[in-house]
């Protein structure tokens, strides 16, 4: 760990630790959003502001907060490597559903999940059953479990019916593969998403409001 990243995380608090981890999960949160987080923690937002962990922009959907690259360093060493996302600031083109995202993972946190269960877009590997050779799916979270991990996806409503097919009959497969793990979807169009499972062959849980997955993943 680099020195001054070092000190900078010695002058932290516990509870802002939690915070910088949090901020982490989200990527980007709009103002309330962070402030739910800081208060969830017991932490001072304004302190990880004032340390240079984190930046702000100003969009038109408000103002939005991440972890600069310093803070994401910071967050690692906190976190472990292994919570290492390969999106990267790619993820700002993708705001709307990375927004959405953090809803998720804040009602989770607010059903009690440690930070540390959660991991964004991990890489999962798996062999095809169909002879494809090796394979890679990427959820957009996962939460570790004691009951079996429960894999992510939030839907905006952008991918078309033939995306769609392709996605859930990759999940499919790596079900059928792997086994035991559940998938839970957070869609704007809960129906929509429910009937290409079904022609897909997929089992999965589609709710529209963040809560009720959360009630369910982490009850």
């Amino acid at each position: 760990m680099r020195p001054d990243l070092t000190e900078r995380l010695l002058r932290l608090g516990a509870a802002e630790r939690e915070l910088l981890k949090d901020l982490h999960q989200v990527r980007f949160a709009t103002r309330p959003a962070a402030e739910f987080l800081a208060q969830l923690d017991g932490a001072s937002l304004a302190e990880l502001q004032e340390s240079g962990l984190i930046r702000e922009v100003a969009t038109d959907r408000g103002d939005i907060l991440y972890l600069g690259q310093t803070g994401v360093r910071a967050a690692l060493a906190l976190l472990g490597d292994e919570q290492r996302s390969g999106a990267g600031p790619y993820a700002a083109l993708r705001l709307r559903h990375e927004l959405r995202r953090a809803e998720l993972y804040i009602a989770l946190r607010g059903h009690g999940m440690p930070s540390a269960a959660y991991m964004a877009e991990p890489r999962l590997d798996y062999r095809s059953a169909a002879g494809l050779g090796q394979r890679t799916l990427v959820p957009d979270a996962l939460v570790r479990r004691a009951s079996g991990d429960a894999l992510l996806e939030v839907d905006r409503g952008t991918e078309g019916a033939l995306q769609l097919r392709h996605k859930w009959l990759r999940y499919r497969e790596w079900q059928e593969e792997v086994g035991g793990r559940r998938l839970y979807v957070l869609a704007d169009e809960p129906l929509r998403i429910a009937a290409s499972l079904g022609e897909a062959g997929l089992d999965a849980t589609v709710l529209g409001e963040p809560d009720a997955i959360a009630r369910q993943v982490w009850p």
